[in-house]
């Protein structure tokens, strides 16, 4: 059949779905609204999913993870629980060095970080997280300089006073004034702010990545803690297939190099992203199982009414249908009819859905603190299903309408 009669019969079949739906506005309404449950639960599974890899690959990037990469935490227990065993300042840089010596790692990258660090300028004051870091830093996380430039090797081996702003201290310290070549004063002494990171945002636990200051390592750890030892260290791999390997490894290295008895806790915790993930999709595995619950019962049930509303309206509408097969419509026609307002019903529902379950999760978003966003796997999921429900539940009532003879239909 050509293209241009295909597009008038499907525009016919709009006009007649339409004309019906108009006529019987209660039943089309109960037809949709099913569907419309279905699809605004699915869209909003998709929506939370697709956020939720958003936030996780946020959440990677803010402790410079990747999949060749590992973070090894000073003091025991698991990640984003409390520490157990061991004294958190026992990780150190004689440590990240041995590690460093592995042949598959490619780079270490150590940090010293503490909280509840006051800032001043002038007659403002900003408590924030400072880390000292050495110049690989940024670069090993793909952060970028806003302006200024970041920590330098010079810096770090002259114990430099200087430090690089986030975007949150930025504006508390300096409003909209460009900071660069400016002072602040971190405890008794003044720092020279030689840079501005780029924002990296808030994460949906509410940890705000531009609320740090960075000065260089040996500064923090000679100047403010006044203590050598790290809160941790990045290491990237050269591969990913080495990772189970680097983790058994440094276990062993670490434990042998703290004097760890057999029995006795690691001192050290070994994170990777597989952990995080898991992390993460503990905390929506739940909201995700009960609205694919919802779902799928909306959708199941919206095909049984979508199909007992159109038997009855084959019933109601026989002199129709007589008519029509006795000015020379056939069976095929009659099928397509009602299986096309089967459809059309379906597909309106999906549209309402779509629109539905996105505006739900915008609420979700906000309530959540999640990226809001709206992915192309929701639209097309809402199509097929949509379209799915409407044919499935449509054949029976359709395929009963087209075998009606011109005789019976006009009874």
């Amino acid at each position: 059949m050509p293209l241009y009669l295909i597009k008038r019969r499907l525009l016919r079949l709009a006009k007649e779905s339409l004309r019906a739906m108009r006529a019987t506005k209660g039943r089309a309404v109960l037809m949709m609204l099913g569907v419309i449950i279905g699809i605004a639960s699915l869209t909003v599974i998709v929506s939370i999913g697709e956020a939720t890899k958003l936030e996780m690959l946020n959440l990677m990037t803010s402790f410079g993870f990747g999949v060749d990469a590992l973070y090894v935490r000073a003091g025991g227990g698991r990640f984003f629980h409390r520490r157990v065993g061991g004294n958190p300042r026992n990780l150190t840089m004689a440590d990240a060095e041995a590690i460093a010596r592995f042949e598959y790692v490619r780079e270490v990258v150590p940090q010293q970080v503490k909280g509840g660090i006051v800032i001043i300028h002038r007659n403002r004051k900003k408590q924030t997280v400072m880390f000292g870091v050495l110049s690989n830093w940024a670069v090993s996380r793909n952060w970028a300089i806003s302006l200024g430039r970041f920590i330098s090797d010079s810096d770090v081996e002259k114990i430099k006073k200087v430090c690089v702003l986030g975007e949150a201290v930025r504006e508390k310290l300096f409003g909209d004034e460009n900071p660069v070549g400016k002072w602040v004063r971190i405890r008794r002494a003044y720092y020279k702010v030689v840079g501005l990171m780029k924002s990296q945002g808030v994460l949906r636990s509410g940890h705000n990545l531009d609320d740090r200051i960075f000065v260089p390592l040996s500064v923090s750890s000679k100047l403010v803690l006044h203590h050598s030892s790290l809160s941790g260290f990045r290491v990237n791999l050269i591969s990913t297939k080495y990772l189970e390997t680097a983790i058994e490894d440094f276990k062993i290295l670490l434990r042998k190099r703290h004097k760890l008895q057999p029995g006795e806790p690691d001192d050290f915790t070994i994170i990777t992203s597989k952990q995080i993930l898991d992390i993460v999709t503990r905390q929506t595995r739940s909201l995700t199982r009960m609205l694919a619950w919802i779902a799928g019962i909306s959708l199941f049930v919206s095909g049984i009414v979508i199909m007992n509303i159109m038997l009855v309206a084959v019933t109601e509408r026989k002199e129709e249908i007589g008519i029509r097969r006795a000015v020379g419509a056939t069976r095929i026609d009659i099928l397509y009819q009602f299986l096309g307002e089967s459809v059309f019903v379906a597909i309106l529902g999906g549209i309402f859905g779509l629109v539905s379950g996105y505006s739900i999760f915008r609420l979700i978003s906000v309530f959540f603190n999640i990226p809001s966003l709206m992915s192309w796997k929701s639209f097309v999921l809402a199509t097929f299903f949509s379209t799915f429900t409407g044919l499935v539940s449509g054949v029976f009532p359709a395929w009963k309408a087209s075998q009606l003879t011109p005789l019976e239909a006009m009874k």
